[in-house]
């Protein structure tokens, strides 16, 4: 099964605060975040999408709230949104958005997700998917919330390559510039 690449415009910062707390997912074991050592993954199974494009780590502290997005510079070409919210008693929680539609996936399902950086588990869970407009148009995207201390961030600040599992597609994403992107980010985010 394929996954839908998107072009999208900030409109989804919206719809990432439109989801709230309804876009909480939970962990599908125990072993996320334990860092613990998996197989090395390639460039052959898992194929860069953001490279040839000209994707970046992008923190744009003029936004309110704060946004974090690996996208093409000065377009609306993004692959995976970070925006900052407050939780129930002032708890601040990142929402993501990654702008990558499963075609066979719609409102409520959800998506068994796995990112690793480098050679380590950083997250793995159920993310529901969601609904969200984009130019007229309706697409589902799996998003999901973390706590803004989860070690998913120190592992994008400092590793050199996402490897993310979404169902049966496999793709990766250069981390080059996520450490001073994320910094700043989780910075405005406090």
């Amino acid at each position: 099964m394929g996954i839908k690449y998107l072009c999208c415009a900030m409109l989804m910062v919206g719809a990432l605060a439109v989801a709230g707390q309804a876009a909480l997912s939970a962990p599908m074991d125990n072993a996320e975040g334990k860092g613990g050592r998996v197989a090395v993954a390639s460039l052959k199974d898992y194929p860069d999408i953001g490279s040839a494009s000209g994707m970046q780590w992008i923190f744009n502290s003029a936004s309110d709230p704060p946004v974090l997005a690996f996208e093409v510079p000065r377009t609306d070409n993004q692959l995976w949104a970070m925006v900052c919210e407050r939780a129930d008693h002032g708890r601040v929680i990142v929402a993501h958005l990654i702008v990558a539609s499963p075609e066979y996936k719609g409102e409520g399902d959800y998506v068994q997700l796995t990112i690793r950086v480098d050679d380590r588990l950083a997250l793995k869970r159920a993310a529901p998917m969601r609904s969200v407009m984009l130019e007229g148009e309706r697409y589902f995207m799996p998003q999901f919330h973390l706590p803004i201390d989860h070690p998913l961030f120190s592992a994008l600040a400092a590793g050199r390559r996402a490897y993310m599992d979404m169902d049966d597609s496999k793709f990766s994403i250069g981390l080059a510039g996520s450490g001073k992107a994320l910094k700043g980010f989780l910075k405005a985010c406090r």
